[in-house]
């Protein structure tokens, strides 16, 4: 009968979901703590995104961050600075204005430096060559800073780690790289594809749910 089919419907999702929940348990429970795995993945998402706007490299990214941490500018701002810079650099390449402009015109003729050598480069490799040119350039503190802050939002936040050929970014990319800090290729892939099969998991019993009350609903207006 009609109850008796509601019935075996309701038991036989609540049997998968908890096969399910005492499968996923196991899991953690061999991982340790299930807060490692959460935080990986939150970690994993930043490092995705900002690769996807920059086009630098997962562990060149890290190396990266692991400098700008020191100064308090977690990935998603360093994302946006490199981003930033490679938009105007492109620009200008395109173009021949923008914020670039002043650059192309007044520095880097003193110093050999083309648009040509910033074309294939990532932001973070642009920004170094900028600030190595403008180095090099014997500007004033003022006129310094006016070039630095005209190319990207809050890119003179990372000058500590820019100067003297970007040591400061080669210090603590390479202590982060020595403590394990940088997650590799391959445990980045895995914990996007944990991620996938989670969601499409939940997608699952968002299905689950939605077939039973399907049935329910009308036998219960009747």
């Amino acid at each position: 009968d009609v109850q008796s089919g509601m019935g075996d419907a309701v038991k036989g999702v609540t049997d998968f979901k908890n096969k399910v929940t005492a499968a996923a348990s196991a899991v953690i429970a061999a991982l340790g703590v299930g807060g490692v795995v959460t935080s990986i993945m939150q970690v994993t998402d930043a490092i995705n995104q900002a690769t996807a706007a920059t086009g630098i490299a997962a562990q060149e990214f890290q190396y990266y961050a692991a400098g700008a941490r020191m100064l308090g500018i977690e990935q998603e701002q360093l994302g946006a600075i490199f981003k930033d810079f490679q938009d105007k650099v492109g620009d200008f390449i395109t173009t021949g204005g923008g914020e670039m402009l002043d650059f192309f015109e007044q520095v880097a003729p003193l110093v050999g430096v083309t648009a040509d050598q910033f074309k294939n480069l990532s932001g973070a490799e642009g920004l170094q060559l900028y600030v190595d040119s403008l180095e090099k350039a014997n500007l004033t503190q003022a006129e310094f800073n006016f070039f630095v802050e005209s190319v990207a939002d809050d890119a003179s936040m990372l000058l500590p780690l820019l100067k003297n050929g970007g040591e400061g970014f080669k210090f603590f990319g390479d202590q982060a790289q020595q403590a394990g800090a940088i997650l590799d290729q391959d445990l980045i892939r895995a914990t996007t594809e944990l991620k996938v099969q989670m969601n499409e998991l939940s997608a699952n019993f968002t299905g689950a749910r939605n077939e039973i009350a399907s049935m329910l609903i009308p036998t219960l207006l009747d």
